[in-house]
Formats: structure tokens, C-alpha cells, sequence
């Protein structure tokens, strides 16, 4: 498929009465609110996951239904604890879809920019191009001005490849940190876990 058709199927797309974008941030606006959080948190909360497979909370939710909610000396409401595994099943599901949209946007935003920024370098190229010629007097000055603001923009993806972070990627980081789903609570398979009294 040409770009031409690529770029006329990614336009068709995002003028068909639905705004992908709007929808989102709509989305995002009715999401609660979420704390920050730390790597080294973040971590810590993979890492206690990984030591519990499925299987294991299973079994351990098995015996608090047994023994009372109460596994040697540990209280655990198991109906709060299986509601809260169901609901981090379901969000995972939910961030899949959330980077699979993320892919498709970027890759829609990047053919329509391109397909601009392939008729603005060409269009520099014939006026430069123009400048150099007797006719062309007029356009020198212009010619001079897009030369410049080529080169600034080399200037700045090779300060961008030198630090190891594109713009893209720095956007897309930024707001991580601030919508990672924490509860004020403990962990996620704690939730229907606490110490017994004594």
C-alpha cells in the first residue's frame, strides 16, 4: 500500500465522527485519583507478586475459607481478597488495551506529520534550489531562513540522541509516574490480608 493510501486511510479514520482522543481524556477525567509512586515501590510490589503465583493465593484462600479467615495466625478475608485479584485481572486487561490504542495513535499521528513534513522538505528543496538560480533572487533570503531552521532541528535530535531520550519517549514517561493505580491500603493481594490480633 502507498503512503498516499496510508495516509488517506489514517485521515478517513480520525474524521469518521468518533475522536479517539476526546474519548480518552473523557476516560481519564472519571478515573480516581492515583498516588504516586516510587520505583523502588513499584519494585517491591512486582517482586512480592512474582513470589505469589496464582496457585499459591488459591490454595491460601482455600484454607482462610476453612479455618475462619484466620491462616496460622493470619487474618484474611478471602471474599475481599479473590474480589480484589478479579478487579486486578480486569485493569490488566485494561492496560493491554490501553497500550494497543497507544500504538495505534502514535503510529496515525506519525503517518499524518510525516506526510507534512514530506511536502515542507520538499517544498525547501525546490526553493533553495529556486534561490540558486538567476529568477530566483528573491527567494534567498527565505532559502536562508528554512536552512537554518533544518539545522536547528538536526541540532536538536542529535542533542536528543545524545541524552537517550526522545521526545516521544519523555512524554510518554512523564505522566507514568503520576497514573500508576495504588491503593491506600497494602498490596494488591493483601488487601483481604492482615496480621491477626493477638
Amino acid at each position: 500500500m502507498s503512503k498516499k493510501n496510508i495516509q488517506s486511510k489514517q485521515s478517513a479514520s480520525s474524521t469518521a465522527g468518533y475522536d479517539p482522543v476526546a474519548a480518552l481524556q473523557q476516560v481519564a477525567r472519571a478515573m480516581p485519583a492515583t498516588v504516586p509512586m516510587t520505583k523502588t515501590q513499584l519494585r517491591d510490589l512486582r517482586s512480592a507478586q512474582r513470589r505469589a503465583p496464582s496457585q499459591l493465593i488459591a490454595l491460601v484462600l482455600s484454607e482462610a475459607d476453612e479455618s475462619d479467615g484466620n491462616v496460622a495466625g493470619i487474618a484474611i478475608d478471602p471474599t475481599t481478597a479473590r474480589s480484589d485479584v478479579a478487579q486486578a485481572t480486569n485493569l490488566r486487561v485494561g492496560a493491554a488495551a490501553a497500550r494497543s490504542i497507544a500504538r495505534r495513535l502514535e503510529q496515525q499521528a506519525l503517518v499524518l506529520a510525516s506526510g507534512v513534513a514530506q511536502s515542507a522538505l520538499s517544498a525547501t528543496t525546490s526553493l533553495q534550489a529556486l534561490a540558486r538560480t538567476p529568477q530566483g533572487s528573491s527567494y534567498v533570503a527565505k532559502a536562508a531562513e528554512l536552512r537554518t531552521a533544518a539545522r536547528g532541528t538536526k541540532r536538536k535530535a542529535k542533542e536528543t540522541t545524545t541524552t537517550g531520550t526522545t521526545p516521544v519517549a519523555a512524554a510518554a514517561e512523564a505522566p507514568a509516574a503520576e497514573t500508576t493505580p495504588v491503593t491506600t491500603g497494602p498490596a494488591p493481594v493483601a488487601h483481604g490480608v492482615t496480621a491477626a490480633a493477638n
